[in-house]
């Protein structure tokens, strides 16, 4: 409804729906309070969902000869935490990882005496496990669901029967509450006006278990000033909630560095023990369930940024990051109208039809 207020027409388009005819794209139009099938020229701007399989990944690049793609992949945990390890800026902010093997395993079994291993894919909170040294020379395995024993044959084919480049082993940080109920701080960042960052939440997530707090594994998203106050006195707590989120602005310019597109959003995990901050993943494609309004907000401006960008610019390709960012940096408000496209499945569009 905001875009709509603003000018803007919205047409949804579906990975399982692709080519292009013409010119134009398969999709539905809102009008009216009602979702609208239809073929639409294809736009200069869409703001897509990230390709999952080969097939979706065909019809992003079909697309990115056309449009503006807002959404790129960043290459998962594997590319993205060395890389800020790697930066004086970030680097204090990231945990001891290595990619899966029987040797790092036991490298961070002997050093630590306990260590996470997750998929390097975003995996919302699942496969996630916790091992833990025990006095008897076995190592207990902890997971959302149970937990069990491993001797050293146990160990080694856990180990070997992960791909190193699929799953990643990290220290363990514990950042747990009193009740021993895992949490962590969720900063979700999205480009705005002329491009600049803004943080449209920033919430606490609290686990039911002392290995995750995503909400997809039964964890509760809280405030965090108020849920930060439970754990510290106000003072510290404020403090914190303020090097969080600088902390998150710093780690998204960091990135950005790396990448010769621009990176449109990003949600930053972090976890707190004995008041140090550190990050556990970033999320370059973070959920707008739980910011909906201020993430909506974000991203039109943005939207409307880019697309006066395209209208006032002479050069109409803008086909690299330093074109979009030479030209973001001269923009003022938009007032012609456009046309704002997003890839959706169906489901999306049948939840979104009132």
């Amino acid at each position: 409804m905001n875009a709509m207020w603003q000018g803007l027409r919205v047409v949804y388009l579906s990975y399982r729906n692709p080519g292009i005819e013409s010119g134009r794209v398969a999709g539905h139009l809102y009008e009216q309070g009602q979702w609208r099938p239809g073929f639409y020229h294809v736009p200069a701007i869409i703001d897509n969902a990230p390709p999952r399989n080969a097939k979706e990944r065909s019809w992003f690049t079909q697309l990115s000869h056309y449009a503006f793609m807002t959404c790129n992949k960043l290459g998962g945990k594997g590319i993205t935490l060395p890389l800020l390890a790697a930066d004086e800026r970030t680097q204090h902010y990231t945990i001891p990882s290595a990619g899966l093997s029987q040797a790092c395993l036991q490298q961070f079994l002997d050093e630590y005496g306990c260590a996470i291993v997750k998929p390097v894919r975003s995996n919302r909170g699942r496969n996630v496990f916790l091992l833990r040294c025990c006095a008897n020379g076995q190592v207990v395995v902890l997971t959302s669901e149970g937990q069990s024993l491993l001797d050293e044959k146990g160990l080694q084919d856990f180990a070997n029967s992960r791909s190193e480049s699929a799953w990643l082993v990290q220290r363990y940080i514990p950042s747990v509450d009193p009740q021993g109920r895992a949490f962590d701080v969720r900063i979700a960042l999205f480009r705005a006006d002329k491009g600049k960052w803004r943080i449209a939440r920033s919430y606490a997530r609290l686990g039911a278990n002392d290995i995750t707090s995503n909400l997809a594994t039964g964890g509760n998203a809280l405030d965090t000033g108020e849920f930060l106050a439970t754990l510290y006195l106000p003072p510290q707590a404020k403090a914190l909630t303020e090097r969080l989120e600088t902390a998150a602005q710093v780690i998204a310019e960091v990135l950005q560095k790396h990448y010769p597109f621009l990176i449109d959003a990003i949600g930053c995990d972090f976890g707190i023990a004995d008041g140090e901050i550190c990050l556990f993943e970033v999320n370059s494609y973070p959920g707008i369930k739980g910011c909906l309004e201020a993430a909506t907000d974000a991203k039109l401006a943005f939207h409307r940024s880019l697309l006066q960008l395209l209208q006032n610019s002479s050069n109409k390709s803008l086909q690299n990051l330093k074109d979009w960012s030479r030209e973001l940096a001269k923009l003022s408000q938009v007032t012609s109208r456009y046309i704002i496209m997003k890839t959706a499945t169906p489901e999306t569009i049948e939840a979104a039809t009132p």
